[in-house]
């Protein structure tokens, strides 16, 4: 990933990485891709709530140069209609990009977590 130096990164850039961290999510349960998400997302200052795509990257994306330090996902239930994905938010302070978590390098504030069996994840 080129754009994990402090740049500011767009929000179809922060949408298109999102995605891809969710797919790993995914692929962690051992789980098929379904056709659509919902997304179970806790923090940034509001109760926990399902929502769609688009909401989520409205609450999850604060602008060009400030982010989120960490960005938990994990595959909380999936099957080949919908995946239900768990979405994290820290409590830190918001920062640059070049200050999330970004471990594995290029995937910025977005930390991908296993289910602790994926038997979890149907």
């Amino acid at each position: 990933m080129k754009r994990l130096t402090g740049e500011p990164m767009d929000k179809l850039a922060f949408r298109s990485l999102f995605l891809t961290q969710v797919q790993s999510a995914v692929a962690l349960a051992g789980s098929v891709r379904p056709s659509s998400y919902r997304f179970e997302l806790h923090g940034g200052g509001k109760k926990p709530r399902l929502c769609d795509l688009d909401s989520a990257i409205d609450d999850m994306y604060l602008g060009g140069d400030r982010f989120y330090r960490v960005i938990t996902i994990l595959a909380k239930s999936v099957d080949t209609d919908v995946g239900t994905i768990f979405v994290g938010l820290s409590g830190h302070e918001p920062s640059g990009l070049d200050k999330t978590w970004n471990q594995p390098p290029g995937v910025g504030p977005f930390h991908v977590v296993a289910p602790l069996s994926s038997s979890n994840a149907r």
